[in-house]
C-alpha cells in the first residue's frame, strides 16, 4: 500500500492582544524609521483519516485508487469486514454501490469513501475491483464474458482511455493477463473461469 494522505495544518486563532509596533528614533539624524515586529501565527498538524485493510487478502492501491482482494458474492454490508478507517474517532466509511439493478451483492466499481468527521469532506475515494466482474454483481459469470467479448471486438469502449465511456476500474477488472488492454486473451481466460477450467485469483 502507498502512503496515506498527508496531515493538514490548521492555524491557531489570533490572540486578543494586539502586537504593538515599535518606533526607533535615530538621535543623530532627523530621519525616523518605523519597524513593525513580524509575527508568525502558530500552526498545529491535524491527522486525517485513511483507509486500512482488516484482512491480509486486501490490497489498497493508492496509485490507481482501487481496492482488491475481496471474495466473490460480496454484500455491501460486508465491505467493512475487509477494510476500515485507521481511526474511527476522526473518520468513517461511506460505501456506494453503482449497480442499477437492486441486489444484495455489490462488486467492481463500488465506491469506498473515507469521510473526515470534522469537516464532512471526502479524504480518500476508492473503487472496488473484483477481477472478472464487470457488471458489479461481485461474480464473474456469463454476463461478464459477454461484456468482455463486446469490448474485445470494439463494440464498446470503456477500456479506451480516450473515450468518454472510459472506466478505469472495469479495465483493471477485465485485464486478466495484465497487459493493459482488453483482448480475446482476457475473454478466453474469463471463459475458462466460467467453465470451471481456470480460477481467477482475486
Amino acid at each position: 500500500n502507498s502512503e496515506p494522505p498527508t496531515p493538514i495544518e490548521t492555524t491557531e486563532p489570533e490572540s486578543s492582544t494586539e502586537v504593538e509596533s515599535t518606533t526607533e528614533i535615530e538621535s543623530t539624524t532627523d530621519t525616523e524609521t518605523t519597524t513593525e515586529e513580524e509575527t508568525t501565527e502558530p500552526t498545529t498538524t491535524r491527522p486525517l483519516p485513511y483507509l486500512v485493510a482488516k484482512q491480509d487478502t486486501i490490497t489498497i492501491d493508492r496509485e490507481n485508487m482501487i481496492v482488491y482482494g475481496f471474495e466473490e458474492l460480496l454484500r455491501t454490508e460486508d465491505v467493512s469486514d475487509y477494510v476500515k478507517v485507521n481511526d474511527e474517532s476522526i473518520g468513517e466509511l461511506e460505501i456506494i454501490s453503482i449497480r442499477q439493478i437492486t441486489s444484495i451483492y455489490t462488486g467492481t466499481g463500488t465506491i469506498i469513501n473515507v469521510i473526515d468527521k470534522l469537516t464532512g469532506d471526502i479524504v480518500e475515494s476508492f473503487r472496488i475491483v473484483i477481477f472478472g466482474d464487470l457488471d458489479s454483481d461481485s461474480c464473474a459469470n456469463g454476463v461478464d464474458l459477454s461484456i468482455v467479448k463486446d469490448e474485445a471486438l470494439g463494440s464498446t469502449s470503456w477500456s479506451d482511455k480516450t473515450s468518454e465511456d472510459y472506466r478505469y476500474y472495469m479495465l483493471i477488472a477485465a485485464d486478466l493477463d495484465k497487459d493493459g488492454v482488453v483482448t480475446e486473451k482476457d475473454q478466453d481466460l474469463l471463459n475458462k473461469h466460467v467453465l470451471g477450467l481456470h480460477y481467477i485469483d482475486q
